[in-house]
Order: structure tokens, then C-alpha cells, then sequence
């Protein structure tokens, strides 16, 4: 019996009987609670960029241009990215991680790194040909390239949640659906 104020208590008597302590109610085993909440590893890797960029679109009017983008200018400015993506998946048994590190930062040079790192969007990266680079795009961009690539690697995880930060006190984050 535990000691006194200890957190585990003596299974109670329920109408004349003991109550099993491994039954929760409603059907629920101890067993089925754990494995109901069964924890899935979210593991995260930062990496970091630099690219300029120009969001004024060259088929508006300077006014339209100030109005939506502000007084950046048609020649645009650069920014030191800082990106974390996070996987999740089970842990493989064998590993005891849910996907090696250094495959991941292979996949995040490959598909991050190396298209971007210095370049200007606008020009060097022929996806952002003709439209504003923002924040945004640039985002949903990265998760697109990095989430194939995790699928066709055959990885036993996926891409969970991405945040892409443009400056301490702004970044743009993406996470998977649930439905």
C-alpha cells in the first residue's frame, strides 16, 4: 500500500466489489489510454539564407506599388532568412530516431540552400519570374519543395510545421493539415 499522500490510491470498492485499477470507465484500459495517446516526435532543424528580393511588380504604377508594398522601390532590399522545419513520425525502433539529422540537412541544402542562399529571387529563381516574392510565396515555395522531397525520399515521417523568419519580429509559419 503506498505511503500516505502518495499520488497512487488503493482501487475502491464499487458496489460490493473492487474496482480494477487498470479500468478507467467507460471502457478504457490503461492500456488503450496509452496507446490512444501515443506520442508522436516532432523534430525541428534550423538552417539560414540570404537572398534579396523586389515585391514591386513591374506591370503596376509606382502609386499602386506604394500602396501595397510601400516605399521599398522597384530595386528591392536583402534579407537574412532564418527557416526551421519540423518533421514528425514515429521512432524507428532500430535508430531510435525518427529521421538522421544529417539526411535531413542534406535534403534542406538541396532544396533550401542551394537554389536560394545569395541569389535574388527575383532574377536567379525562375519560380519567382514575374511575381512578388513575398513572405508568403516564399513559404508555401519551400514547404512544397521540402515536402516532396521528404515524401520521395520514402522517409517514415513528413513535413509537420515550417516557420520562415525574415526578421526578429516577423516570420510566416506553415503547419499540416489535421483534416
Amino acid at each position: 500500500m503506498p505511503r500516505k499522500g502518495a499520488c497512487f490510491r488503493r482501487p475502491r470498492a464499487v458496489g460490493g466489489r473492487r474496482q480494477d485499477p487498470a479500468v478507467l470507465g467507460a471502457g478504457f484500459t490503461l492500456a488503450s489510454l496509452r496507446h490512444t495517446l501515443r506520442r508522436v516526435p516532432l523534430l525541428s532543424r534550423t538552417v539560414h539564407f540570404n537572398a534579396g528580393r523586389s515585391l514591386w511588380r513591374p506591370d503596376w504604377p509606382r502609386e499602386r506599388n506604394l500602396a501595397v508594398y510601400g516605399d521599398e522601390g522597384p530595386h528591392g532590399y536583402g534579407h537574412n532568412y532564418e527557416l526551421e522545419v519540423a518533421v514528425r513520425g514515429e521512432i524507428d525502433p532500430d535508430t531510435s530516431m525518427v529521421v538522421n539529422l544529417t539526411d535531413l540537412d542534406r535534403i534542406l541544402k538541396e532544396e533550401v540552400d542551394r537554389p536560394l542562399d545569395h541569389r535574388n529571387l527575383n532574377r536567379d529563381v525562375p519560380d519567382f519570374a514575374g511575381v512578388s516574392p513575398t513572405a508568403e510565396r516564399l513559404a508555401a515555395w519551400i514547404w512544397d519543395r521540402v515536402g516532396v522531397r521528404i515524401a520521395r525520399e520514402g522517409w517514415p515521417c513528413r513535413l509537420s510545421r515550417l516557420r520562415l523568419r525574415l526578421e526578429p519580429g516577423f516570420a510566416v509559419e506553415i503547419e499540416e493539415s489535421t483534416g
